[in-house]
């Protein structure tokens, strides 16, 4: 994984770039499937792979079972994928963050496929973060009006866990919809988790399991957070009452999360000589009051003079203000909350970025915060671009965004913060 458009390399920020890289090592999502994978059925075995690790976990899984001497058939969606075929295989494109028509099209594709499982076959899910997006069938409301809701849901502060009670009822694969659209065939999903808890039903929307809510707690969402049109509000009050069948034959693993990372990169803090303090792995809410947070734990270790590296997990979320945002997302945005908390502090720098390579609206990682950033930057500028979220285009033009690309997995957000005694 390549890095770059970052701050100058310090010791300490190349410290920092290379847990944050072993922490995403770690959750390759190849690896993770070592061991896992489902014997071959007597009949045909179906692959769907859908998510920011979906080719590389297509990948070992094709591996597997071409050395096998079998060949699978499915349908492989990822972001940024030209429509092709290997072998039996189809590769789709899908929008994310939105769903878009190339989502909606991917999500007939696999309707289709499943629409010819039989009793004898397998089908074997590949899952990932980014899945809710990448593959929708939206269910009695129009592609536009589902796309508009989610673009309101992710603007609007709300948890994933809130956002995906409202998603389940409105797509036919979600809240165990695929699983159902495979029946009488066997399902087996093994999936990589990119939520706080690891909860398959929240894990790109729950396509292999029980929807756990009902409509009801979708509208309760809408009203919480004044979001959805009449239209999505009717689909729902007709949908009351009712609940979506659990499947049948039906398999669901988590097989990596966020505590790969966060074990992988305390493991290279410790081999250059950092004592390491893990937070937590489940950090949710607003990024700045995480930052607020993180930084109360910081002040008492400057207060106390030991050294110390803090490491921390989960996914926080950013309140966009009416009238649009700049560039960034909520690890850019925890960044700036965390210098303005410890401005000219010169013994901290920290790290917050995403896994997936892209924080929100902005084609960096998140960023980092160093003595450097004090120097070069002024305060009130700062404090401005936090209130307008143009957190990720303040670290952008000061030298302090994260910039890598797209890494291939997602396991959630990584904070690293490096204590100086």
């Amino acid at each position: 994984m390549r890095t770059t458009g970052s701050v100058a390399t310090t010791p300490a920020v190349r410290l920092l770039t290379r847990a944050f890289h072993a922490g995403v090592e770690a959750a390759d999502p190849g690896l993770v499937l070592v061991g896992r994978l489902p014997p071959v059925p007597s009949g045909r075995l179906l692959l769907i792979a859908v998510g920011k690790a979906a080719e590389g976990m297509a990948a070992a899984a094709l591996a597997h079972y071409r050395k096998a001497g079998i060949e699978p058939e499915g349908i492989l969606i990822a972001p940024g994928l030209k429509e092709a075929r290997d072998g039996g295989i189809r590769h789709l494109p899908g929008g994310h963050p939105q769903p878009d028509r190339d989502s909606q099209c991917a999500g007939a594709a696999v309707l289709e496929l499943l629409a010819s499982a039989g009793q004898d076959d397998l089908v074997l899910c590949l899952i990932s973060g980014g899945a809710s997006a990448l593959m929708v069938a939206p269910d009695g409301v129009s592609l536009e009006e589902y796309a508009a809701l989610n673009r309101e849901l992710l603007i609007s502060g709300a948890d994933i866990n809130r956002i995906n009670t409202v998603r389940r009822k409105l797509c036919r694969l979600k809240g165990g919809g695929l699983a159902l659209a495979a029946a009488p065939a066997r399902v087996v999903a093994l999936v990589l988790s990119d939520v706080v808890g690891d909860d398959p039903a929240v894990i790109a929307s729950g396509p292999t399991v029980a929807d756990p809510d009902s409509p009801e707690d979708a509208l309760a969402v809408l009203d919480t957070y004044g979001v959805g049109s009449s239209t999505i509000r009717n689909r729902l009050n007709l949908l009351a009452g009712t609940q979506r069948p659990a499947p049948a034959r039906t398999s669901t693993e988590v097989v990596g999360s966020s505590r790969l990372s966060l074990a992988a990169a305390q493991a290279e803090l410790q081999a250059h000589g950092w004592p390491v303090r893990l937070l937590a792995d489940d950090v949710t809410g607003d990024s700045a009051a995480a930052a607020e947070w993180h930084a109360r734990v910081v002040k008492d270790l400057l207060g106390s003079g030991e050294r110390c590296a803090l490491l921390s997990g989960g996914e926080t979320t950013v309140t966009v203000p009416a009238g649009g945002r700049g560039l960034g997302g909520p690890n850019s945005h925890f960044v700036l909350s965390l210098a303005l908390q410890l401005w000219d502090e010169p013994r901290v720098t920290a790290l917050a970025a995403d896994t997936d390579g892209i924080d929100g609206a902005c084609a960096a990682a998140g960023g980092f915060l160093s003595r450097d950033l004090f120097a070069a930057a002024d305060r009130a500028e700062a404090q401005d671009a936090l209130e307008r979220c143009d957190s990720g285009g303040f670290l952008q033009r000061h030298g302090h965004a994260l910039v890598t690309g797209p890494t291939g997995t997602n396991v959630n957000d990584l904070r690293i913060m490096l204590v100086e005694d």
